[in-house]
């Protein structure tokens, strides 16, 4: 679905946790332990929600940064094979693309 998508979802079931975790307090205070309890269970199923959006936003970036990983391989090894063909420009340029995706993956997973 997208990291940027699932960090707004979890951002979102995080507020409406915090709503209900506000409205379980303010039942306590008159005494309602039967709301209390009602809101404190809906906010925490909020925040379970929250986590597996979470969850799939790191899935996510892994798998990104798993395809930056297997592109650089395949740029360095291209330059591997431009070098021993004698072309070192070419092998230069496959180098460098190599190292930026690379870095690109990393930061990623960083």
């Amino acid at each position: 679905m997208g990291t940027k998508i699932q960090e707004y979802l979890a951002s979102f079931d995080l507020s409406r946790a915090f709503r209900q975790f506000h409205m379980a307090n303010k039942a306590f205070n008159k005494d309602n332990i039967d709301s209390t309890a009602k809101h404190l269970e809906r906010g925490l199923h909020l925040v379970v929600k929250a986590l597996g959006h979470i969850e799939k936003a790191v899935d996510d970036q892994l798998a990104i940064a798993a395809g930056k990983f297997e592109k650089a391989n395949e740029e360095l090894q291209k330059s591997i094979d431009a070098f021993a063909d004698g072309k070192d420009e070419s092998a230069e340029r496959h180098f460098d693309k190599a190292m930026d995706l690379y870095d690109e993956a990393l930061d990623l997973v960083d």
